[in-house]
């Protein structure tokens, strides 16, 4: 049974291989990654360090995963990628590596999940605070237009009740003035001339 090199399906292969060309000893890389000195060994002696490091997966996910502002697209994206290295470890048979690519693909499928679940809920929340504003907006807008329309139908009302009670008034006639001025001295009457009755007639004959 061939025994895969440790290090070649190290999901740090990179930094280890980056670490040893930098002329860090092989002790302190296989302390700092957990990786015993043989299996460094083994690797850089048999030129598994001259292959693409893309094999292990990490790199293709650094170089294809473009970066976003928006975390459901970085998500999505970092999503593609592990779903790429799945496939491709898959192919190579390294199953327990596809297996770990295939954890962190469920991760971020439920993190994905997540986010579109929280940002579905806050869209849900901004929209129904607008709806209700709209909504009373509106309704003032027809409490103000019920009552303008009120306010019209009581002044047309009051218009034609006064005009029906000037029609139905009756004309005033005003007195013509005399032309001529009045006195301001009272006239006193003439003195009454006495009153001679029949009996004292027939008295003064006889």
């Amino acid at each position: 049974m061939t025994t895969r090199c440790r290090v070649c399906t190290h999901p740090r292969r990179a930094e280890i291989e980056g670490a040893l060309r930098s002329g860090v000893s092989t002790r302190q890389v296989a302390v700092r990654f957990g990786v015993s000195r043989s299996s460094l060994d083994r690797h850089m002696g048999n030129g598994h360090s001259l292959a693409p490091v893309a094999l292990s997966g990490d790199i293709e996910i650094v170089q294809d995963v473009p970066t976003f502002r928006d975390p459901f697209a970085q998500v999505n994206a970092l999503k593609q990628a592990t779903l790429s290295s799945f496939n491709m470890m898959r192919r190579r048979g390294d199953d327990p590596v596809a297996i770990a690519y295939l954890k962190e693909f469920r991760a971020l499928a439920a993190l994905e999940m997540d986010i579109q679940d929280r940002r579905g809920g806050r869209d849900d929340d901004a929209l129904s605070s607008t709806r209700d504003k709209v909504a009373q907006e509106l309704r003032e807008h027809r409490t103000a237009v019920d009552e303008e329309k009120t306010y019209a139908a009581i002044r047309a009302k009051l218009q034609a009740r006064l005009d029906d009670l000037k029609a139905q008034a009756v004309p005033v006639i005003e007195a013509t003035p005399d032309p001529r001025p009045r006195s301001r001295c009272t006239k006193k009457a003439p003195p009454a001339s006495p009153v001679r009755t029949r009996t004292r007639n027939i008295t003064e004959k006889i």
